[in-house]
């Protein structure tokens, strides 16, 4: 009986998006009819709809069907500037070579499309609201724009956030610090001409506009911090006086104060089978040894997430934050904004020492996004990769390369298609990994020949990325040592 009402439900869901659907394709039909002229096609009925079919059935196909389909439609619709946008972003989420190349072509015939249609005076730097109202990780995207503009990287001179005003912010404490440097225009309603308005629409989720052109937005970081260490304007966050005073006092809830130093911990969990994003989940007590280190140099550890999250048994100097009765919003940002670094795998919270200028050590990371998102101070620990059946592993060059480096979506299939085997960091890779960063924080540690050697090396991959990139960020000497001694056996 519940699968049968379940059907109907779905059923009588599906007959209003259908109406839905075809009243708002008549009203768009309507309005091309009255300015007797369309601002973005010229066959506008047959054009549309080939767009809406190719929209919705992507939400069931996979990433490579959505992929051919809108290569297809590219061919068909050359002039098409959403049908280019829908493409650039299927090669992305494919991890294909050719992604980088598509992310230009879009942006060019994106700029001759405003520049034709006469629309320079409305490309004010719109972006979605699922940037400020989705995954805490997608602040991120903002904060690399908000210095795109500040450093004049980018034509546009404000940042316009169009916010539905029934939604709420992922983070409000968080939100307030941003709110600083874009406008939040709230609506209660969406513009008929929609289509224009997401071509005005910057899709930095994806790629994000850099001077002449524009790339995958976490290369497109990396430019804009090369950028901001040539102008001398790192432009962290700070926190305000009044956040500061507050949390000096919520801290003392915990036992400790607010001259105590402390490391955050965020381990990504997963309470069901059917997570897509099992890949970045890990067992906590891998982090056991790491978290001993870090007490026995004196130090606190915030286990930070959600109560989601399994309980951890009781240790000196750990506080399983995660579950305690005083997790708050505001808490996450002032203990990320005063740590003195954070242990994280590849999931937003890090995010959050990072716009405070915090050292991060990226853990158990398959993505080269998440090592170009990072600076000089902080450290990527990937894991082991190889193809199976062969015992050579990839050396950090190579592990950062398309498509394993960039999909993070059907990533099972990936590794099916391309016989991947991915070896999880050990809990002394994690221990070793956070003894070499707690250490290196004064930035006076001692690089060694196989640490410059992989930098170097990384650099080729310039190449595939079309943009000069620099690698910052460090590789464990622990790492790179152990995937020596492995490729010796």
């Amino acid at each position: 009986m519940k699968q049968i009402n379940n059907t109907i439900k779905y059923k009588k869901n599906k007959k209003f998006k259908d109406i839905k659907k075809i009243t708002k394709l008549f009203l768009r039909k309507l309005l091309f009819k009255f300015f007797k002229k369309s601002f973005i096609f010229f066959d506008i009925s047959k054009e549309e709809y080939d767009l809406d079919i190719l929209d919705e059935i992507s939400k069931v196909n996979s990433r490579k069907k959505n992929l051919n389909l809108s290569s297809k439609l590219k061919k068909k619709y050359p002039d098409n500037v959403l049908i280019q946008l829908r493409h650039a972003i299927y090669s992305n989420l494919n991890g294909n070579k050719e992604n980088f190349d598509e992310i230009k072509s879009y942006w060019s015939k994106r700029e001759k499309f405003i520049l034709k249609n006469k629309l320079n005076n409305f490309d004010k730097g719109f972006i979605h609201q699922t940037n400020i109202c989705g995954s805490l990780g997608n602040y991120f995207y903002i904060f690399t724009l908000i210095h795109s503009v500040k450093l004049n990287c980018v034509k546009f001179k404000e940042i316009n956030l169009i916010k539905n005003i029934n939604e709420k912010f992922t983070n409000d404490t968080l939100a307030k610090y941003f709110k600083k440097y874009i406008n939040v225009v709230e609506v209660t309603y969406y513009n008929l001409i929609d289509k224009i308005m997401e071509i005005l629409m910057i899709p930095i989720t994806f790629f994000c506009p850099h001077k002449e052109t524009a790339t995958e937005i976490h290369l497109a970081s990396n430019l804009v911090y090369q950028e901001r260490i040539k102008q001398n304007k790192l432009g962290y966050f700070e926190l305000d006086q009044e956040d500061l005073k507050k949390g000096r006092e919520l801290i003392k809830n915990f036992g400790i104060d607010e001259n105590q130093w402390f490391v955050c911990l965020h381990v990504r969990e997963s309470g069901s089978k059917l997570d897509k994003d099992h890949f970045r989940n890990f067992q906590i007590q891998e982090y056991f040894k790491a978290i001993e280190y870090i007490t026995e140099q004196g130090g606190y550890v915030f286990r930070v997430g959600d109560s989601a999250m399994s309980k951890i048994p009781k240790m000196k100097n750990v506080i399983d934050y995660a579950n305690h009765e005083e997790n708050s919003d505001f808490l996450d940002v002032y203990l990320g904004a005063r740590c003195k670094f954070t242990i994280a795998v590849s999931s937003g919270f890090w995010t959050i020492p990072h716009f405070f200028g915090k050292p991060v050590l990226i853990t158990n990371s398959h993505l080269s996004c998440d090592y170009y998102a990072l600076t000089e101070k902080d450290f990527f620990l990937p894991k082991f990769l190889k193809i199976k059946d062969d015992p050579e592993y990839f050396n950090v060059e190579r592990y950062l390369q398309p498509p394993q480096g960039l999909v993070s979506v059907e990533f099972d299939k990936l590794i099916n298609d391309y016989k991947l085997e991915y070896i999880n960091c050990s809990s002394e890779d994690l221990y070793l990994a956070t003894k070499e960063i707690n250490e290196n924080i004064d930035g006076k540690n001692f690089w060694s020949d196989e640490q410059i050697k992989c930098k170097k090396e990384i650099e080729n991959n310039n190449k595939i990325f079309k943009v000069d990139l620099k690698p910052f960020a460090n590789i464990p000497k622990s790492y790179l040592l152990k995937l020596k001694d492995l490729n010796k056996r």
